[in-house]
């Protein structure tokens, strides 16, 4: 029971969802695709046994590893790319076009100097990329 337990743990990061059917390098041993755990800033990311794992204990829900990775193998469960996509064209449409973005920790201390409808929060900025731009 305490194995199933364990393997259930790897596969189910606090903030990432893993999909290991995704992940290049767990289809293909001989990928040298390590772009997620390379991302990770926590260094909670690794392989073992043709197996992608996260320890959730170190990980802190940035998402950085969902947005590195090519193949969408890490997925963030607290800000999917659609909501946040979502939050970024409401706050265009407050601000008259223009999209402010911030980390969580920048917003905390800004708290009450800036309108919140205006600003997308995020756990971090390794959170954005490109397709943020094209939307």
């Amino acid at each position: 029971m305490s194995t199933i337990v364990n393997i259930w743990e790897k596969l189910t990061a606090a903030d990432i969802l893993i999909d290991q059917t995704r992940c290049a390098k767990v289809r293909n041993r001989h990928s040298s695709c390590t772009r997620c755990a390379e991302a990770c800033t926590t260094g909670c990311i690794s392989y073992f046994d043709n197996e992608l794992i996260i320890e959730p204990e170190k990980c802190i829900g940035c998402a950085t590893c969902s947005t590195a990775c090519p193949t969408d193998a890490l997925l963030p469960k607290s800000l999917p790319d659609v909501e946040l996509h979502r939050r970024c064209i409401a706050a265009g449409q407050a601000n008259d076009g223009r999209i402010t973005v911030a980390c969580q920790r920048i917003a905390h201390d800004a708290d009450g100097l800036f309108d919140p409808a205006k600003v997308v929060v995020v756990p971090c900025l390794g959170r954005v990329d490109e397709t943020l731009a094209v939307h």
